[in-house]
């Protein structure tokens, strides 16, 4: 049946429209993502400034981050330029928390996309980085644009096809595998490193060399300044490599989406030196504070860490749950749970809970046996739970004992394993915890917590004592609250994850056999 010509006809008059579009999008970025995609305030949306977390109007920082990219094609094209006057083809972008760079590098994907009939690979430490929050943002955007726009693409799980064209296309690589990179070459090709701190190293020779032929080739670096060493480091803080870049610095100061409240609360809590503050806040790379016991570059490794948390090195887990018992005010209750394999600690999640004063006892033993059930755990797999036994959380721990539940009655003021090398039991879970961090046997998650900002600056914030010899020690809670610091209750939960004390099963005071420790209520089969 032959086709319509009048169909025929208006297919034509729509992709002849189109085309026009991509040509002037080509040397106008910021044109098309304000009337293309639509990222301006319409129908009475707020604006920016009445509305961070409601408006849909790029900030101001997006759109230098536009213009830097577009100013390659104008360059080379012999148009005036915008701010990337020397044209340089890789931009890199340090930036805080939350200011909206992943939502950034999706809009660039599609302007480049729609420009340019070529090839985006994006990369990330981890594929689900690029695979969910890329993509995701990408989807988003494209829900917003004008009709007919979504139409000119197929997004799949790993790769965006554009007009059918099976050489037109965005892809998701690993950073992780530079070898995945080798052999993108196009006249037009963009190459994104999300969190650029975290990739590979040996991604950049690859990333540069992919950049060193075609018309118009472009390398978005982006990222939290999280490494105070390799490529992406180097593009802002050396001046021999930062001279072939057009570098971008985005801050509380100049993004209107980063909250105010948040920051404000992450200062006054931990203070402007603090590493995450620095870092989180002010997108700024830094060095470890004087004292500090886990590097913020340790916590980032192992986030990345390539371990699945639920499969870890092929032995057989062991589950264990720690809680930190709040009594109200302004502390919480924090609940960790990891996997505990022969060669790696795996954390999966914590959760901090604001449980009313008089009820937290018990509300934290529920929530403890309700994770206790959801995971199957068993007392006959050595699982196990560490209560924070001081205070309120005596309570939680007698609770569960109530219930048939091992429990570590974990209190860190007690003398450790050997009084001689670690001042109390606390010190001694924090210097386990240090060394694991500090040799790679720790995983966290991606997934972990909402609250990585926090998480990481109450890390941080983990100060051993000065003048220390013979006996380690760290600063303890009351001086740090004397100093005005938050309380690092997320800390202390994941640091009784190394716990060393059996667990207990009734709540009968233990007997003392020799060298063994017996309770009147063994475990069934010992």
């Amino acid at each position: 049946m032959a086709a319509d010509p009048q169909v025929v006809e208006s297919q034509q008059d729509r992709l002849g429209m189109w085309a026009s579009l991509s040509l002037r999008a080509r040397y106008d970025a910021v044109w098309f993502a304000r009337e293309i995609l639509q990222l301006k305030p319409m129908n009475g949306e707020p604006t920016l400034d009445e509305d961070p977390n409601a408006s849909w109007e790029l900030d101001l920082w997006q759109v230098e981050m536009m213009n830097a990219c577009c100013d390659v094609a104008r360059k080379r094209a012999g148009f005036p330029t915008v701010c990337n006057h020397d044209g340089h083809q890789l931009i890199s972008i340090r930036a805080c928390q939350g200011p909206g760079k992943t939502f950034g590098a999706a809009v660039l994907m599609h302007w480049f996309n729609f420009a340019f009939p070529g090839r985006i690979v994006a990369t990330a430490p981890k594929i689900q980085q690029v695979t969910s929050r890329l993509w995701n943002e990408f989807r988003k955007v494209a829900e917003r644009a004008a009709p007919g726009y979504r139409e000119l693409f197929e997004v799949g799980a790993t790769s965006i096809t554009w007009a059918g064209d099976p050489k037109w296309f965005a892809v998701a690589e690993t950073g992780a595998q530079p070898e995945n990179l080798q052999g993108f070459h196009d006249k037009y090709i963009m190459v994104i490193a999300d969190e650029a701190s975290g990739v590979d190293e040996a991604i950049f020779p690859v990333l540069r060399g992919a950049l060193s032929t075609g018309v118009v080739p472009i390398g978005l670096l982006i990222g939290n300044p999280t490494q105070n060493i390799g490529t992406f480091y180097d593009s802002h803080m050396r001046e021999d490599v930062r001279r072939d870049f057009y570098t971008m610095h985005v801050s509380i100061a100049n993004s209107k989406r980063v909250s105010r409240e948040w920051a404000d609360a992450m200062i006054r809590s931990y203070g402007n030196d603090s590493p995450a503050v620095r870092v989180r806040v002010y997108g700024e790379f830094a060095d470890s504070g004087e004292g500090q016991l886990i590097p913020l570059l340790w916590i980032s490794n192992a986030r990345r860490h390539a371990v699945d948390p639920m499969k870890g090195d092929g032995s057989l887990p062991r589950w264990r749950i720690s809680v930190d018992v709040a009594d109200g005010g302004e502390d919480k209750t924090v609940i960790t749970v990891g996997r505990h394999y022969d060669t790696v600690r795996c954390m999966l999640y914590q959760r901090e809970y604001s449980f009313p004063a008089a009820e937290a006892p018990i509300r934290a033993a529920d929530e403890v046996e309700r994770l206790w059930h959801l995971h199957n755990c068993h007392r006959d797999n050595a699982d196990d739970i560490v209560v924070d036994s001081l205070g309120v959380g005596a309570g939680t721990a007698g609770s569960l004992l109530d219930r048939g539940l091992p429990v570590v009655t974990y209190r860190g003021g007690e003398s450790s394993d050997d009084p001689s090398q670690w001042r109390n039991r606390r010190v001694q879970s924090y210097l386990a915890l240090r060394n694991d961090f500090r040799d790679g046997r720790i995983a966290l998650a991606d997934d972990m917590t909402p609250e990585w900002a926090d998480f990481e600056a109450q890390l941080c914030s983990i100060k051993v004592r000065p003048g220390t010899e013979r006996v380690e020690d760290l600063i303890t809670k009351d001086e740090m609250k004397r100093k005005g610091f938050k309380s690092p209750d997320r800390a202390d939960s994941l640091a009784m994850q190394y716990a060393t004390q059996a667990p207990r099963l009734t709540l009968q005071a233990t007997q003392r056999t020799g060298l063994h420790v017996v309770t009147s209520n063994l475990w069934d089969g010992m």
